[in-house]
């Protein structure tokens, strides 16, 4: 799904798990939010809607919700994010799962001079820990790094085959 405004606003989901939010660049330091601020200055992301920072992804999620009484979403307290378990971490580093990504002479080694993927491979990891190393979840996240890629000029190996993703 793709939605355009008017003032160039460009939204993409595909209903699953990637979501693009594009914006003129006459916007350029004038946003706030989830999505950033776009100013450039990848250092600080994660600043509070009342100025502050913080590194806690949680609080800073939390502090942009609206408080309205049209607000349906909810937040439980009880269940916090969990790093891996054990070994999970290991594991899933490995080159049959996000460890792709990284891969010196890997599908995507192409990639990685255009658009560094420390940032796709750590959240791979989260991800396949808090999937229990789904299949579905590697191939979005190797799905979304793909995309990134491409999008950034880069080039890349065939990755998908009949027997993965």
């Amino acid at each position: 799904m793709v939605l355009r405004t008017s003032f160039g606003l460009r939204v993409v989901y595909d209903a699953l798990s990637y979501l693009e939010v594009r914006v003129p660049s006459s916007y350029r330091g004038h946003l706030a939010g989830l999505c950033g601020n776009y100013n450039g200055d990848r250092n600080d992301e994660y600043l509070l809607p009342a100025g502050g920072h913080t590194a806690n992804l949680t609080e800073f999620a939390l502090s942009w919700r609206l408080a309205s009484p049209q607000n349906h979403c909810s937040f439980s307290h009880g269940k916090q994010f969990q790093d891996c378990e054990p070994g999970q971490r290991e594991l899933y580093s490995k080159s049959r799962y996000c460890g792709l990504l990284i891969e010196k002479n890997g599908p995507f080694a192409g990639c990685a001079n255009v658009l560094h993927p420390s940032t796709f491979f750590e959240s791979c990891l989260h991800d396949m820990c808090a999937a229990n190393g789904s299949s579905e979840t590697l191939c979005r996240n190797l799905q979304a790094y793909t995309i990134a890629c491409q999008q950034a000029g880069g080039l890349m190996q065939p990755w998908r085959d009949s027997n993965f993703c």
